[in-house]
């Protein structure tokens, strides 16, 4: 036991030489800059508004392309599906609300709009049957 603790002792000094050694900073020339590899400096930002799979691809990697340009077409199987679903579910609470009838607010609406549109008719009626008058003895122009 007792030689097992200058052992252990030995590794760990010469472990933390090692390391010290092999990470600490190279001292070369700082004005050179070194770069090695591929440096995209353009890139685009793809956005979707859902996350589906792409059905096509429109354009190969390298190629010029213009702002509005279409690139890539979604599967729409999915959407297509939501739409249906939305317009089934419209239909539904038509239906419902058709066989519900009307509230007693709507009705009033609708009969207040009814007495508005008889009084306008009202009005234009007594107004044309005033020019008529007039007409007829020459006194309007």
């Amino acid at each position: 036991m007792k030689k097992l603790i200058p052992l252990v002792l030995v590794l760990l000094i010469g472990g933390g030489i090692f390391a010290w050694y092999k990470y600490q900073p190279q001292t070369s020339d700082s004005s050179k800059l070194a770069l090695y590899g591929n440096i995209d400096i353009r890139e685009a930002q793809l956005t979707f508004n859902a996350s589906e799979h792409v059905d096509s691809i429109l354009v190969e990697e390298g190629e010029h392309v213009t702002r509005g340009q279409l690139l890539a077409v979604l599967h729409q199987e999915l959407l297509k599906s939501q739409v249906a679903q939305a317009q089934v579910e419209a239909k539904q609470q038509l239906l419902a609300k058709l066989q519900a009838g009307s509230r007693k607010e709507e009705i009033d609406k609708a009969k207040a709009e009814l007495e508005a549109a008889q009084a306008r008719a009202k009005s234009a009626h007594d107004t044309w049957q005033r020019l008529q008058r007039l007409t007829s003895v020459s006194s309007a122009s």
